[in-house]
């Protein structure tokens, strides 16, 4: 799955932020994620990528060089789409929560 800064930035703030629950396999799964989905340090010099409290800010006309293609499994793929779904279930979720449960949802649809 093509993924491209904002949508890195979101599954990192599922993966790494919140608190992990799930079985061993699941959290394994997530860690191994989290450390794939980060960013290089050329990617952040790249695209400047920067922080600015909890807000990380980016050069949109550089993100299309940042774009990765990342690997999500069946079972890695249901246990982000249930933790979007529990931010749905507390009202807390986001816009680019629903997106990103979309995309996953759709890549786990046959013939994709």
């Amino acid at each position: 799955m093509q993924l491209s800064i904002a949508e890195r930035m979101n599954l990192l703030v599922l993966t790494t932020v919140t608190e992990r629950r799930g079985s061993l396999d699941l959290l394994r799964l997530l860690r191994e994620f989290s450390a794939e989905t980060g960013f290089s340090e050329k990617e952040i010099v790249d695209a400047k990528i920067t922080q600015n409290g909890d807000v990380y800010e980016w050069d949109e006309s550089e993100s299309a060089r940042v774009v990765k293609d990342i690997e999500i499994g069946a079972a890695l793929c249901n246990g982000l789409m249930k933790q979007i779904e529990a931010f749905g279930d507390a009202g807390t979720a986001t816009d680019a929560m629903l997106s990103l449960h979309d995309r996953l949802k759709e890549d786990q649809e046959p013939n994709k």
